[in-house]
């Protein structure tokens, strides 16, 4: 866990990359999320914006869904800058995409200093886009902030294989607790471990229950905030129930020894159930993190009724 700093300071930290020239994202180029769902939450139109930009360009997602009110042509903004945050990485360092965190700060005359945490992942245009589209869905849906806000986009060098990289921004909020940080610690008491696995289940069972079903379900992509409730993260394997292949009965075979189809109220993330306490080996603790038979029937019979939120479809 790391330690609280002040939103308004400003780190003098080394650059996670530099920056160029800063806009808004037009909203021509964000779908409502019902066309986003309908295409597995990927836009080319926002897939072909991003790819368009040059190095160091910053496009911010709009003040409704950012929070950031800036005044962004170049008159406006006299300097601003991307730089690491020492510390803010702890406890988050499973993932096997590049993420950094660190502040953005943009100085303004006018309108004042702007600055914020923030984790920026590095990915695809295409990822890039069902990130960000699928969170805004997420979020929309379930009617609050259930994945981290997302602030825009900035656009990276290229490797030297000549891929695209574009770095998707997120807020970055103090004590979001991924549940590899339990599950994953040989130190974990039984007790707190089994409530995970149920959070876990929980987890699967709001997205299910909302439309949704994750595509890399694993403990490292669910989380507890301050408040004890659960965040979704990582969202570019999202998909809409309704529009995909892996909600259909018939893949029920798959995982007949863990559900019974013929009362099971939630439709299942097929290929997903051994996976959302995360498969991959701990390469700290050199154990696996596995669900037990048990432990999902557990989970099922808990996450059953109105509790939990419902989507209509």
């Amino acid at each position: 866990m790391s330690e609280k700093i002040a939103p308004n300071l400003i780190i003098d930290g080394d650059p996670i990359q530099p920056v160029g020239a800063v806009d808004y994202l037009d909203t021509a180029y964000i779908p409502h999320s019902e066309t986003a769902a309908e295409h597995r939450f990927q836009h080319q139109a926002l897939v072909n914006k991003l790819g368009s930009l040059a190095t160091g360009d910053l496009v911010l997602l709009p003040p409704e869904i950012s929070g950031i009110q800036a005044t962004v042509d170049d008159q406006h903004i006299r300097s601003h800058s991307l730089n690491r945050v020492p510390g803010l990485e702890r406890g988050r360092q499973h993932s096997r995409t590049e993420v950094a965190f660190g502040q953005l700060h943009l100085a303004q005359p006018e309108a004042g200093t702007i600055t914020e945490l923030v984790a920026v992942k590095y990915v695809h245009p295409i990822t890039a886009s069902r990130e960000f589209l699928a969170a805004k869905a997420v979020n929309e849906r379930f009617g609050e902030h259930k994945t981290y806000t997302p602030l825009g986009f900035i656009r990276a060098e290229d490797t030297p294989r000549g891929a695209q990289r574009v770095g998707v921004l997120t807020r970055y909020e103090h004590n979001v607790n991924t549940l590899d940080n339990y599950l994953w610690n040989p130190n974990t008491p039984a007790e707190t471990r089994r409530a995970m696995y149920q959070v876990a289940g929980r987890a699967m069972a709001e997205l299910h229950n909302h439309g949704f079903i994750h595509g890399d379900a694993q403990a490292k992509n669910f989380a507890l905030d301050s408040h004890g409730a659960i965040r979704h993260l990582d969202t570019e394997t999202y998909t809409d129930i309704r529009y995909s292949h892996d909600a259909t009965i018939g893949r029920l075979g798959d995982v007949s020894n863990m559900f019974d189809p013929q009362t099971l109220t939630i439709a299942p993330d097929i290929e997903d159930i051994g996976l959302f306490v995360d498969s991959y080996m701990d390469t700290q603790t050199g154990t696996y993190g596995k669900l037990e038979d048990f432990d999902i029937q557990d989970v099922i019979s808990q996450t059953r009724g109105d509790d939990i939120g419902g989507f209509d479809w």
